[in-house]
């Protein structure tokens, strides 16, 4: 089973440890009445995995199961998904940064400018 991006809210594509993925409301958190403000529980990977922050591990096996309800559709496993595939274009880091150099400058004698000369 796959998820459906369709049917997810604030559905949107995010830099995660060097891969994009999509974050989105939990359908079953917002079903209880949590996850309503961030609307930021649900993760999808690029392989095809996905789970809920507020319930993880073993503890969310039957959470996940629900969500697929939800949202799952009968099409093949969420790997090689296109829209979890693409990349999000970063800018490029400027090796140089403008720096901002503040001078002082001192009055001289015209005597001192003479001799230094």
């Amino acid at each position: 089973m796959k998820i459906d991006i369709k049917k997810l809210k604030n559905a949107h594509r995010t830099l995660k440890d060097q891969e994009v993925v999509i974050i989105a409301q939990c359908p079953v958190c917002a079903e209880a009445g949590r996850d309503l403000h961030n609307q930021d529980h649900l993760i999808i990977y690029p392989d095809g995995r996905f789970g809920c922050a507020v319930n993880t591990g073993e503890d969310g096996a039957e959470h996940r199961k629900d969500i697929l309800r939800l949202v799952g559709t009968d099409d093949e496993p969420n790997a090689g998904d296109v829209v979890c595939q693409k990349r999000l274009r970063r800018r490029p880091i400027n090796p140089f940064p403008p720096k901002i150099t503040y001078i002082t400058l001192h009055p001289v004698k015209r005597e001192e400018a003479i001799d230094g000369v």
